[in-house]
């Protein structure tokens, strides 16, 4: 369900819409962008979520969060990479909560790991022209490796 706290924003309460991000309420194509921002990481099936955020899209998406391989420092993020690489991300996910797979930070609440890179293939189907954009200077050349967080915008051809 939605949180319902719009009208202490200036946001009456009649155009709030609850809703499940893994069910969105809305008929296909429904609306020209949908844009998530720093929401996924706290979704436990984020693939789920983008399916339903490109069935409602009509001309693209934007997503905006965080991306686990640009973490860290540099030798910890190569490792990321390699463990990614060779498939092995859940179980050493599974392993590290100790079959939770989320975990718990004074300033995020829940989370799960995630990386924009995770729900490529979900996008890219629909809408399979990427512009990528990161608000880290550290990020260099390299966004996968590089980048903490990153939104992309993907877009019809």
């Amino acid at each position: 369900m939605l949180f319902r706290s719009g009208h202490k924003r200036g946001i009456p309460e009649d155009r709030l819409i609850g809703g499940d991000a893994m069910a969105l309420p809305f008929e296909d194509k429904a609306f020209d962008f949908v844009i998530e921002t720093a929401v996924l990481h706290h979704v436990p099936d984020p693939a789920r979520a983008v399916r339903e955020m490109v069935r409602v899209a009509r001309k693209g998406v934007l997503i905006s969060d965080s991306n686990k391989f640009g973490q860290g420092r540099l030798p910890v993020r190569w490792a990321k990479q390699a463990i990614g690489a060779l498939g092995l991300w859940k179980p050493l996910i599974w392993l590290t909560t100790k079959g939770k797979m989320a975990k718990w930070s004074e300033g995020d609440g829940v989370y799960f790991s995630y990386s924009v890179f995770d729900t490529l293939d979900e996008v890219t189907k629909e809408f399979p022209r990427l512009i990528w954009l990161t608000t880290s200077s550290i990020a260099g050349t390299d966004l996968k490796r590089g980048a903490p967080q990153l939104a992309v915008l993907a877009l019809k051809l």
